[in-house]
């Protein structure tokens, strides 16, 4: 499908086009959730067959959500799996640059969960149906919230899931990117999985941090994703740190930004992942 080109709609066009989503989302929504909870209820052997066909159904869900908002030339986005075919339980780490990423990558990406923010998943009408398609929370924002998140990570990964986080933990900033964390890279060193590392790009971004659904607009917003590189916990000695880091820069390069901190010069020379650890890393091993 060729991109949207040309202006956004006037100004007063796109106020009216949200306000209507805004209302057919109130109306509709509570047919989707009772949809969602009656497939919910299907009996399984299993809770991830449940997870999955749950999971399924949201692929579709927010795949029709962006043609939806392809028609209303609000967002010009066609989901597509970019993960390698040959890889099952990962961690798949993207760069945050606006409020539509998660639904973006949840419909391209086949038997993905991912972890919610904790006010919206402890609401109680929600609640079951994210758990029930394999969601977690986030959990707190202080370092036992962390940890509960690392945990959450390994469960689904113990179960053959692929969970999506933002190492970000928000939304970019314009023109940069906040420093990663380690939780995502941490998860991915304790299950020995490997780390899908997905790019996303989206030019003008719409809602991006600091936006409204009404800020003014001249362009239709593209967004697209892409495999940026396979990270093995092995090809760093399983250092979350270590990992985190490579991860961050190849972020970084891809995206034409400079360093994550500046005084820390330019980033280190990037390994090679075919099962052969640079200089440094066979130096650091040794040391360790």
């Amino acid at each position: 499908m060729s991109p949207l080109t040309g202006p956004a709609p006037k100004h007063a066009l796109t106020v009216i086009i949200v306000v209507v989503s805004l209302v057919l989302y109130v109306s509709l929504a509570p047919l989707g959730y009772a949809l969602f909870a009656l497939i919910a209820a299907l009996p399984t052997r299993r809770w991830t067959q449940r997870a999955r066909r749950l999971q399924r159904v949201m692929q579709a869900a927010f795949g029709a959500f962006h043609r939806y908002l392809r028609l209303a030339r609000l967002l010009d986005f066609t989901p597509r799996d970019v993960c390698p075919a040959n890889i099952g339980a990962c961690v798949v780490v993207a760069n945050h640059p606006t409020l539509t990423d998660a639904p973006a990558m949840l419909s391209s990406i086949p038997n993905l969960c991912t972890a919610v923010r904790a006010d919206l998943y402890d609401k109680p009408w929600l609640r079951p149906l994210l758990g029930g398609a394999g969601h977690f929370s986030a959990g707190a924002e202080n370092p036992l919230g962390g940890a509960d998140l690392v945990r959450s990570t390994e469960e689904r990964l113990a179960d053959g899931f692929r969970v999506l986080l933002f190492p970000e933990g928000t939304r970019s900033p314009r023109g940069r990117l906040h420093r990663f964390g380690r939780s995502a890279l941490e998860a991915a060193c304790r299950a020995r999985v490997p780390i899908v590392a997905v790019l996303i790009r989206e030019t003008p971004p719409w809602l991006a941090k600091g936006d409204g659904f009404l800020t003014r607009r001249r362009e239709v917003a593209v967004k697209h994703i892409e495999l940026l590189k396979v990270v093995y916990p092995r090809d760093f000695l399983e250092d979350s740190r270590l990992m985190r880091d490579y991860v961050e820069a190849a972020f970084q390069q891809a995206l034409g930004f400079g360093g994550s901190k500046a005084e820390a010069g330019p980033p280190p020379p990037l390994p090679e992942h075919e099962g052969v650890q640079d200089d440094a890393l066979q130096s650091r091993g040794q040391s360790g």
